[in-house]
């Protein structure tokens, strides 16, 4: 039987290579997505329902989906306060991982950070960490942590220390070995493909990722 899903964050680096994955994949019948703006997609299999994401409750009392695709997230300088960070990476997300639980997702897919703690002294990686133990506690059929390094890929926006670290990936990968592999910056195609791939199998209760399968380009 095919499945539905739903992707928080389609128009970001990492959201829009999953929904182009996800609707090139026979094995979902439907993808909806939630959404600021509009999207420049047109899909027979596409649903973009916009919202400012404060009217959760409502929109999404009537979803039902199996398994649920979150890409979402920001920065500290978008959000305007460590307060407004919070809200969005945590809570929004939080709030939408009930709803859909109630109304029958057997699987939440999130893409963490390779630091998340909740005991982190870092903010960014503390609620990264708040996220993953409070989407835990939900106990959903199956719980998919994708804990990337530094995104690689093409943003509309530039930030210099992913540039520099991008350069140090590209010309110096020798410095990535034994132990410190992991943190060898991820392409963000790979990571989505990875989120695909690892939704097929519902059997896992929790699993947290930091290896990502290599899209042939």
């Amino acid at each position: 039987m095919k499945k539905k899903a739903l992707l928080l964050g389609a128009s970001g680096l990492v959201g829009s290579f999953c929904l182009k994955y996800l609707l090139e994949d026979d094995s979902y019948s439907s993808i909806i997505v939630l959404s600021r703006k509009e999207l420049n997609i047109k899909n027979d299999k596409l649903s973009v329902l916009i919202t400012d994401f404060k009217n959760l409750n409502d929109l999404c009392k009537d979803i039902k989906v199996d398994d649920v695709f979150s890409c979402f997230g920001t920065t500290i300088k978008k959000a305007g306060s460590k307060e407004e960070f919070y809200k969005i990476d945590h809570n929004f997300v939080l709030n939408l991982a009930k709803i859909l639980l109630v109304n029958g997702a057997r699987q939440f897919l999130l893409v963490s950070s390779m630091g998340a703690n909740s005991s982190s002294s870092i903010f960014y990686n503390k609620v990264k960490g708040d996220i993953e133990n409070d989407l835990e506690k939900l106990n959903y059929e199956s719980l998919k942590i994708f804990r990337p390094s530094v995104l690689i890929g093409d943003r509309k926006e530039k930030r210099l220390g992913e540039d520099i670290f991008k350069f140090i990936s590209k010309y110096m990968p020798f410095l990535f070995v034994f132990s410190l592999k992991k943190y060898k910056g991820t392409k963000v195609n790979d990571l989505a493909f990875t989120m695909i791939t690892k939704a097929k199998n519902h059997n896992i209760k929790k699993e947290i990722i930091f290896d990502f399968k290599k899209v042939k380009e």
